[in-house]
């Protein structure tokens, strides 16, 4: 939300408009620049750093609540990480 005010401290509601609209369309070309990403849902990577803890990465959960997303990860245990020498 975009607020501009007069000295007054009266809103110029016709120029926030403006500005709102100029943001909104400069948004829209930016996110057209960004390639889309993909990442598995299920057994996404874990971190090897993770994996010393003696747990992994075992679902990616994604949720769209009112205005927002949620992205949460449920786990597993690890008995032995990949690369015990990032645990050292």
């Amino acid at each position: 939300m975009v607020k501009i005010l007069k000295e007054d401290g009266e809103e110029m509601v016709v120029e926030q408009m403006v500005l709102t609209s100029a943001i909104n369309v400069q948004a829209e070309n930016l996110l057209k620049l960004i390639e889309p990403y993909n990442f598995p849902l299920k057994n996404p990577k874990t971190p090897k750093e993770m994996e010393c803890l003696g747990f992994g990465l075992s679902e990616m959960v994604v949720e769209f609540r009112k205005g927002y997303m949620e992205l949460g990860c449920t786990y597993k245990i690890v008995k032995e990480p990949r690369d015990p020498k990032v645990c050292q």
